[in-house]
């Protein structure tokens, strides 16, 4: 089957390929049939099986296949912002610094969480620290 790379991260050794059949398919470097780098839009031909692809290879052609067009992205994708760290409290700063004026989108549930769960935690200090005059 043909499709074409959707991500590849190589430090996390996993990736996803949509497939000509718009389903999207989960491999590891353990799957690529030849030891190269596969980068985003990579055409490549694998086996199947179950969510998974096995026995990657890359197509000589760049050109992507009809049908296999990437789903449509928000400003908010993982594309278009660096990479940063995915603990609680990054994600509150990054709601606090980077995405306060961003109203393109949908924040993911963990930084919805995480900024909420600070924003009270700092509101019950502040309630603390006016009680204890």
């Amino acid at each position: 089957m043909r499709g074409t790379v959707f991500h590849y991260d190589q430090d996390q050794d996993y990736g996803y390929i949509n497939g000509v059949d718009a389903k999207r398919y989960i491999f590891s470097h353990d799957d690529l049939s030849q030891q190269e780098t596969l980068v985003r839009g990579t055409l490549v031909e694998f086996q199947p099986d179950d969510g998974t692809a096995h026995n990657i290879v890359a197509v000589a052609s760049s050109v992507p296949v009809p049908g296999t067009a990437r789903p449509r992205q928000t400003e908010r994708s993982t594309r278009s912002r660096p990479a940063y760290s995915t603990g609680l409290w990054a994600y509150f700063w990054r709601a606090v610094i980077a995405d306060y004026s961003n109203f393109n989108g949908r924040a993911r549930r963990k930084e919805f969480w995480a900024f909420w769960l600070f924003y009270t935690l700092g509101i019950f200090a502040l309630l603390g620290l006016r009680n204890t005059r």
